[in-house]
């Protein structure tokens, strides 16, 4: 009777170290993908904003619902908002950009740094898929500036 359990408790540790396999298919070669700021500085100028904005909008999030979980996509929150500083001018331009942590940029600086993104993220992990659905919409008649659309 001693000879199987001590066969089993040798053999099990063997087992599970030989089914262990490190080439899974959902490896990433690169673990830790970078944007090459030389090549894209506005992607980077913008990633350290969006992600300034991220974490505030994070915290103030938390303050009103402290006690929940929240799942937020700051990016996308952050694309949204950019999309209307477009439409923007003057002092609320300024702020808006100030809210966004893009104090900076200029807002042809920002909108390169969002076309540099939103092109280099899906293109630095193949695992991982990102895709936002941001639209603006306004009352028939408004008056719109043709630059914003």
């Amino acid at each position: 009777m001693k000879k199987p359990i001590l066969f089993f408790l040798l053999a099990a540790p063997l087992l599970f170290v030989a089914s262990c396999d490190s080439n899974s298919a959902n490896d990433n070669p690169n673990p830790h993908p970078t944007i090459d700021c030389t090549e894209n500085p506005e992607a980077c100028d913008l990633t350290l904003s969006n992600n300034t904005f991220g974490f505030k909008l994070f915290q103030e999030l938390q303050k009103e619902e402290a006690d929940m979980n929240i799942f937020i996509s700051p990016m996308s929150v952050a694309t949204a908002l950019s999309m209307t500083v477009n439409g923007a001018d003057g002092q609320t331009r300024a702020d808006m950009m100030a809210t966004l942590e893009q104090n900076g940029l200029t807002i042809e600086q920002a909108n390169a740094g969002f076309q540099q993104l939103l092109t280099l993220l899906p293109a630095l992990d193949p695992a991982v898929q990102l895709q936002l659905a941001n639209s603006i919409w306004y009352r028939q008649g408004f008056p719109v500036r043709q630059e914003f659309l």
